[in-house]
């Protein structure tokens, strides 16, 4: 028996009682005695209700970060040729059952991603509000109008684009929807625009949702070298740093 059955339970002993009560007089009372037994069935409904808002109300995600990682690299198509191969990394979120506390899915999330260099300067042309999640967004043309991202409870971690290098170079760029070009249907992720320009920088991410509430969260990444994947850490918030 699901749980919203039980909730109505209440009331429909409540009408049997009061149907039978007038048809058959079985209980020996009068319409009376059987309306107040009916107004005790319908508080007994409210305390149920109450109890089972209650419930809801204290299920709230509970997101972690799960670590980041490395996609399976990739080639980047080009007239039909594979050319590049890319590799982009992600900052992975869990959606995790604290111990002894209920939980719930995210609703929709938007993320807001800002980089700064290794002077906490924001860098506005490389921030932005358009990430791109594994195995959810695909290039912006593909997605369907209802398009969200919801962190389940309990379930797989899900992961948001940082950045994207193409395999053993030099330089990083930020991904995120600009990596694609709408207009011709193609995917351009190293334009210059959104090239990182120096080798130790931060990002600041930070998941808003209806029923979501976390402090934002800081890393540090370093661009080591060609022969070497970028180094990234999560750190304490800066002071004085919104």
């Amino acid at each position: 028996m699901s749980e919203r059955t039980k909730i109505w339970i209440p009331t429909i002993l409540a009408g049997i009682t009061f149907v039978v009560d007038i048809a058959f007089n079985i209980f020996d009372i009068n319409i009376q005695g059987a309306l107040w037994l009916t107004v005790v069935f319908l508080l007994a409904q409210i305390f149920i209700l109450q109890r089972e808002l209650i419930d809801i109300k204290s299920k709230k995600p509970n997101i972690e970060v799960d670590g980041f990682k490395l996609e399976d690299p990739f080639h980047l198509i080009r007239n039909g040729t594979p050319k590049e191969i890319l590799e982009r990394y992600y900052i992975m979120f869990r959606n995790e059952k604290p111990p002894g506390k209920p939980i719930a899915d995210t609703k929709a999330v938007h993320a807001i991603v800002t980089f700064y260099n290794s002077d906490y300067e924001i860098l506005d042309d490389l921030s932005h509000e358009e990430p791109f999640w594994l195995d959810v967004s695909g290039p912006p043309w593909e997605r369907p109008d209802n398009y969200s991202v919801i962190i389940k409870a309990s379930s797989k971690p899900e992961g948001l684009c940082l950045i994207v290098r193409q395999q053993e170079g030099s330089d990083l760029f930020v991904f995120c929807d600009k990596s694609y070009i709408p207009n011709f249907r193609t995917l351009e992720p190293f334009q210059s625009s959104l090239r990182i320009p120096m080798l130790e920088f931060f990002v600041k991410v930070e998941l808003k949702s209806e029923n979501l509430d976390m402090e934002p969260i800081w890393i540090s990444i370093t661009n080591r070298s060609e022969s070497e994947q970028p180094l990234f850490e999560i750190i304490e918030p800066p002071r004085g740093i919104g």
